[in-house]
C-alpha cells in the first residue's frame, strides 16, 4: 500500500507530508508517510483482536496442559505472525492490527501520558558571568536542539542505526528480518532489529530487566511514541538521551567531553566516532581503546557511503585520519569550597522554595539535572585574591593550620569571597592535620566544620548592646581580674574572669575594647544579661553556630562561623542595617523545570540605629590605631577586633572598612593548641589573622577610595552631684536605670551614721563624660570620731591649714612675750604654744579647737636723742607693696568662696620678693583673711591666707583681671598694706 509517488530529489534535506505525517526527509530517503487517525486504529485493532481475545479467554478456562501447550504456541508463532502482518499487511491495517496484538502479548499498560523529563546538568556561574561548576549527579548531559545538531550528525547517525527511520512507523519489519536471517547465519547475536524509536523508548521508560515480553512491550511502546510524537521529536529526543560512556548523556555534552567544542562545530570524522559509541560505549570508548573506536569510527563512515550519505571521496580522507580526540572531561569546580556552599543552599535552604520546591528529592534532581543557570555573587578577582593572600600566609598545607577567609558586601550583603587554605578540596587518605585535602569548609555551618569560640571577636556585640540599653561609651569599670561579677555565675559559682595581661585599673569602653580587656566586657554582661548578649548577636547576624545564654559568652564561649562573622561586623560598616549574605543573586530554570527565572533581591533591615553603629564604628577603630589589631592597619580607616581563645586553639580577626566587610579564622580542623606555627609561639588573632586579612584587604580595597566612617554625635558632659551627707542607698536608687554614672561604694571606718555618704571623687560640680565612674566613701558607722591632731610647735599658718583639714574649727589666741633685749626667743615667732582640746583627743568634726600663738616684743632701751628723720611721701599701693594679686585661688578642697567658711585663697608675686607680713584680704562683707607675719613673698611663689572652718572647694576663682568669674555674685576682695591703706580690690 505504499503508493504515494516519491517525491523529487531536492538539494538538501526538506520536511515533506507523508502517510506517516511531518518528518525530517534526508536527500535519497523514500517518502514518509501519514500515520493513521487514532480513533480508526483503535477501531479496526478491537475488530481484529475480539476473537483472539476471546480464544485467549477460552483457553484460560481448560487445563493447565492446555494453557501450558498453548502458551508455547503463543510464544512461538507470536513474533512471527506480528513481524509478518507488518510487513505483508499494509502500514494501516498493520499497525492497527498489531498494536492491540503487542498490548495483549506485552502485557503492559500504555504508554505514559508525558516522557520524563530530559535531565541536563546544572551551571554556577561567578558574578561576571563566568563559569564556576557545572552540577550533575550521574548523567553529565547538555540538552541540545535538533537545530543545534548539524546535518552530518543525523546522517551519520541514521547511516548507522536506523536508516529507515524516517520511513518506518516505529518498527521496521525489514529491520528485523535482516537481522533474524544475519544472525542465524553467524550462529550469534551480531546485528539488532530495534529503530530508533525503539531505542528510546526502551532507554526512557523500560528497565533493564529482560523478560520474555519486553521486546513485544518495546515494539508496542514505539507504535505509539510514532502515533504521538513527530519524527523530528522523537530523533532530538534519541540525540539527548543516548549515553556515550564515562556518564555523559546527549551528543552535546558528548561532543565537548571527547573533542572539546560544541556538536555545532563537529565534522564528519568526528560525528562518525560519537555515533560509533553509540552500540558499545564503554568497549568502543576512544580513551581507553582508541582503536576500537577507531574501528566504529570507521564502520560508520562506510555506512554512510553505503547509504548515499557521504561521498566516498570524502570517506576516504576521514578514513585516512586519527580520531583528533581532544579529551576534555568536565573540569573541577574552579572555586569547589564555595560552589559546595551554593549547592547546599540550592538542595536545603527554604529560601529558594520558590523556584525548587520544597520536596528534597525533587530538588536534587533539579539541582543535578534540571538544566540550572544559577547566577552567584562571587567576585573573581577578590577570590583570587583571597587564595593568594592565604597561600602566602599560611604556608605548606601538611604542616599549616587551616585558613578561612570570607567577604562580604556590607550595602547588600553579596558574599564576595570565600576562601579555605592552604589545604585544597578533597579527600584524605591519611591522618586528616596532615593531609594536603580537606572536605571541610568551616567558612560555614553544614559542611563539616562545627563552628570556632570567636573569642574577643564576640566583643563588639557585647558593647553594641551595652549602646542599645543605654549605656555610654564613658562608661567606666574597674577592671581588676580574678574577683567575681556580680550578675554573673559559672556552674552555679562566681564567675571570676582574667585579662590576657595584667590589666587592672579604671577604664572606659575605649580603652577597654582598644586593649581588648576581659573583666570590663564580663562587666557588661552582667550589668545587662547574658540573654540579651545572645539576642543582639543573633539580631545582628550570627544566625548560626551556638551562644550559650553564659557571661561567659561576652569572652566569646560560643561558636559562630566566619560567613556570619563577616556579616555580622558588615552591619556596623553599613550605619547599623543588617543585609542578609546574598551567595546567588538568580536561578534561570531549565526547560525541564519550566524555563523560568527566578531573581533574589538585596535583603537589608535596620538592627541597630545609626547613632550606635557609629559609635561601634569609632571603638572598634582603636585596636587597629593603637590596640591589639595594629597588623591590620591599611592606608584608609579600619574597625575590627582581633580574638584569641583561651586556650589558644582559634584566632581570628574581623574587621571593615565601608565598602568590604571581611573575617580571617586560623586553626586546625580538628581543635589543637595553635603552638610553634607560622612563626609564632601562641597564636592571637592579632598576629598572622590580623597579617592575613590585612594582606588581602590591601589588594581588595584597591578599586575603592578612601572613605572615613561617619563620625558619632558629641557627648556633652555632666556635673557631678553632690553627695557627701547623703544616704549611699539613696543615691544608688536615684540613678537606678541610669546609666549617667557608675556608683562605686567603699566602705570606710566612720563614726558618722552607718550609710552616710561622707565623701565622693570626684568632687561635686565636676564636669565630666556621661558614665563615669564615682566612688563614694561610706561611713560604716563603728568608727570613734578621729582625734585632734597634735599642732604644738607648728607656725600659726601650718596649724591652722592642719586643724582644718581634719574639718575642725580653729579659734586663734595671742599670747604676748617681753622679751629682754639681749634675750633669745624660745619659738619662733608665730609658733603655736598650746592647743585645747589636747592632742589625741577624740573630737568630732565641726567642733572648734583654740591654739595659742606667741608674739614677742623687746623691752625698750634707754632713750637716745636722734635727729628727726626725714619726711618721706607716702608711696602709691603698687609702688608701697611691689605686689601685684593677678590670681586668686580657692582651697582645692574648699567649697564656695565665703567670709566666713575657712577658706584659703592664694596671691602670686609679679615683683621681687616683697615683705607681705600683716597684710589682710578683707571681704565686702566685714571678713577679714589674714596673712602672717614675718612672711616674705618672692618672685611666683604663692601664699596661702586662712580664717574659718577650711571646708573645701573644688573651684578655682578668677578675679576680675581674669577671663572668667567663678565665684558668687557680688563678691569683692579688697587687699590693704600692714598700714591699713587699701592696695587694691578685685571682684570675683
Amino acid at each position: 500500500m505504499m503508493s504515494d509517488a516519491v517525491l523529487s530529489q531536492p538539494t538538501g534535506p526538506v520536511v515533506s507530508q507523508g502517510l506517516w505525517g511531518r518528518c525530517r526527509r534526508k536527500e535519497g530517503a523514500s517518502a514518509c508517510h501519514v500515520r493513521p487517525e487514532p480513533a480508526e486504529m483503535a477501531d479496526i485493532g478491537a475488530r481484529l483482536v475480539s476473537p483472539l481475545a476471546g480464544a485467549v479467554r477460552r483457553i484460560r478456562a481448560t487445563s493447565w496442559r492446555t494453557r501450558l501447550l498453548a502458551a508455547a504456541v503463543v510464544f512461538l508463532a507470536a513474533p512471527v505472525l506480528v513481524v509478518g502482518l507488518i510487513y505483508v499487511l499494509p502500514p494501516r491495517v498493520a499497525v492497527a492490527l498489531g498494536q492491540p496484538l503487542l498490548a495483549w502479548l506485552s502485557d503492559a499498560p500504555p504508554l505514559p501520558g508525558q516522557p520524563p523529563a530530559i535531565s541536563e546538568r546544572s551551571v554556577l556561574l561567578a558574578a561576571d558571568g563566568s563559569e564556576l561548576a557545572t552540577l550533575y549527579g550521574d548523567v553529565n548531559r547538555v540538552r541540545v536542539t535538533l537545530d543545534d545538531v548539524p546535518d552530518i550528525v543525523v546522517d551519520a547517525l541514521l547511516a548507522a542505526e536506523d536508516d529507515r527511520f524516517y520511513d518506518h512507523p516505529g518498527v521496521d519489519h525489514r529491520a528485523v528480518m535482516r537481522a533474524v536471517f544475519a544472525n542465524l547465519r553467524a550462529g550469534d547475536v551480531e546485528q539488532g532489529g530495534s529503530t530508533i524509536t525503539q531505542q528510546l523508548v526502551r532507554t526512557v521508560y523500560l528497565d533493564a530487566s529482560q523478560t520474555a515480553t519486553r521486546k513485544f512491550t518495546e515494539a508496542w511502546y514505539a507504535l505509539q511514541a510514532e502515533d504521538r510524537f513527530s519524527k523530528d521529536e522523537i530523533l532530538q529526543r534519541y540525540l539527548n538521551e543516548t549515553y556515550f560512556g564515562q556518564g555523559t548523556y546527549g551528543i552535546g555534552a558528548a561532543a565537548e567531553l571527547y573533542f572539546d567544542r560544541p556538536v555545532s562545530k563537529l565534522d564528519v570524522g568526528q560525528a562518525a566516532v560519537l555515533v560509533g559509541l553509540i552500540p558499545a560505549p564503554s568497549e568502543r570508548n576512544p580513551v581507553d581503546d582508541e582503536e576500537a573506536a577507531r574501528r566504529a569510527r570507521d564502520t560508520v563512515l562506510r555506512r554512510m557511503v553505503i547509504t548515499d550519505r557521504l561521498d566516498e571521496t570524502t570517506a576516504r580522507e576521514h578514513l585516512d585520519r586519527p580520531l583528533g580526540l581532544q579529551y576534555n572531561p568536565p573540569p573541577p569546580p574552579a572555586e569547589p569550597f564555595f560552589v559546595e556552599y551554593v549547592r547546599r543552599l540550592l538542595l536545603r535552604d527554604p529560601r529558594y522554595e520558590d523556584a525548587l520546591g520544597d520536596d528534597p528529592s525533587h530538588r536534587e534532581r533539579l539541582v543535578e539535572g534540571g538544566g540550572l543557570r544559577v547566577h552567584t555573587t562571587l567576585d573573581p578577582r577578590l577570590q583570587d585574591e583571597a587564595n593568594a593572600a592565604i597561600a602566602a600566609t599560611m604556608g605548606r598545607p601538611r604542616s599549616s593550620p587551616m585558613a578561612s577567609l570570607v567577604t562580604v558586601a556590607p550595602d547588600t550583603g553579596a558574599v564576595l569571597a570565600m576562601a579555605v587554605g592552604p589545604h585544597k578540596f578533597g579527600r584524605c587518605e591519611g591522618p586528616r592535620d596532615d593531609c594536603r585535602r580537606t572536605m571541610v569548609n568551616p567558612a560555614v555551618a553544614g559542611l563539616g566544620g562545627s563552628g570556632r569560640q570567636p573569642g574577643s571577636a564576640f566583643k563588639p556585640f557585647v558593647v553594641a548592646a551595652a549602646l542599645a540599653e543605654g549605656v555610654p561609651v564613658g562608661w567606666e569599670e574597674r577592671t581588676d581580674g580574678g574577683k567575681a561579677i556580680r550578675g554573673c555565675s559559672d556552674n552555679g559559682g562566681p564567675y571570676r574572669p582574667e585579662n590576657y595581661s595584667p590589666d587592672p585599673g579604671v577604664k572606659d569602653m575605649t580603652e577597654a575594647v582598644r586593649v581588648s580587656n576581659n573583666v570590663y566586657h564580663a562587666k557588661l554582661a552582667g550589668l545587662l544579661g547574658p540573654e540579651r548578649l545572645v539576642e543582639t548577636g543573633r539580631r545582628l547576624g550570627l544566625s548560626g553556630g551556638e551562644l550559650p545564654e553564659q557571661c561567659s559568652v561576652a569572652l566569646g564561649s560560643g561558636s559562630v562561623y566566619p560567613l556570619d562573622m563577616a556579616a555580622a561586623y558588615a552591619t556596623f560598616a553599613n550605619g547599623g542595617s543588617h543585609c542578609e549574605p546574598l551567595p546567588i543573586t538568580r536561578i534561570e530554570l531549565g526547560a525541564a523545570a519550566g524555563g523560568d527565572t527566578v531573581e533574589y533581591p538585596v535583603s537589608c533591615r535596620e538592627r541597630m540605629s545609626g547613632d550606635d553603629a557609629a559609635r561601634v564604628n569609632e571603638l572598634l577603630q582603636e585596636p587597629v590605631e593603637d590596640g591589639t589589631a595594629t597588623a591590620a592597619q591599611l592606608d584608609r580607616p579600619v574597625a575590627g577586633k582581633t580574638g584569641t581563645t583561651d586556650d589558644y586553639k582559634d584566632a581570628w580577626f574581623a574587621g571593615y572598612v565601608p565598602q568590604l566587610s571581611t573575617a580571617v579564622w586560623i586553626g586546625f580542623e580538628r581543635p589543637r593548641v595553635l603552638r610553634n606555627v607560622l612563626g609564632e609561639t601562641q597564636m592571637t588573632g592579632g598576629s598572622v589573622p590580623a597579617r592575613l586579612w590585612a594582606r588581602y584587604m590591601r589588594a581588595a580595597v584597591e578599586k575603592f577610595d578612601p572613605a572615613e566612617f561617619r563620625a558619632p554625635p558629641a557627648v556633652d558632659p555632666v556635673p557631678v552631684p553632690r553627695w557627701v551627707g547623703t544616704r549611699a542607698r539613696a543615691v544608688v536608687k536615684e540613678l537606678r536605670g541610669s546609666y549617667e554614672f557608675n556608683i562605686e561604694r567603699r566602705r570606710v571606718r566612720d563614726y558618722r551614721e552607718a550609710g552616710t555618704v561622707i565623701g565622693q571623687r570626684p568632687r561635686p560640680n565636676t564636669l565630666v563624660d556621661p558614665g563615669k565612674l564615682v566612688v563614694l566613701r561610706v561611713s560604716d558607722g563603728r568608727g570613734q570620731p578621729p582625734e585632734v591632731p597634735d599642732v604644738i610647735g607648728m607656725r600659726r599658718r601650718q596649724a591652722v591649714r592642719t586643724l582644718r583639714r581634719a574639718d575642725y574649727e580653729v579659734e586663734v589666741r595671742t599670747e604676748q612675750q617681753t622679751l629682754r633685749p639681749d634675750e633669745e626667743p624660745a619659738e619662733p615667732q608665730g609658733t603655736v604654744i598650746r592647743q585645747q582640746p589636747s592632742a589625741g583627743t577624740n573630737l568630732e568634726p565641726g567642733s572648734s579647737v583654740r591654739i595659742v600663738v606667741v608674739r614677742y616684743q623687746r623691752q625698750e632701751q634707754s632713750p637716745v636723742e636722734k635727729p628727726d628723720p626725714k619726711p618721706t611721701e607716702q608711696p602709691s599701693p603698687d609702688q608701697s607693696t611691689g605686689v601685684e594679686v593677678t590670681e586668686v585661688v580657692a582651697d582645692p578642697q574648699g567649697n564656695d568662696l565665703q567670709h566666713n567658711g575657712g577658706e584659703y585663697v592664694t596671691l602670686t608675686a609679679t615683683d621681687p620678693a616683697v615683705d607681705v607680713s600683716g597684710w589682710t584680704i578683707e571681704h565686702t562683707d566685714g571678713g577679714v583673711l589674714e596673712i602672717g607675719n614675718g612672711y616674705r613673698l618672692a618672685r611666683g611663689e604663692w601664699v596661702d591666707v586662712h580664717t574659718g572652718d577650711g571646708k573645701d572647694n573644688p573651684r578655682r576663682y578668677f578675679n576680675g583681671l581674669a577671663d572668667e568669674v567663678l565665684a558668687d555674685e557680688g563678691g569683692e576682695l579688697i587687699v590693704r598694706d600692714r598700714t591699713g591703706r587699701e592696695v587694691t580690690r578685685y571682684q570675683y
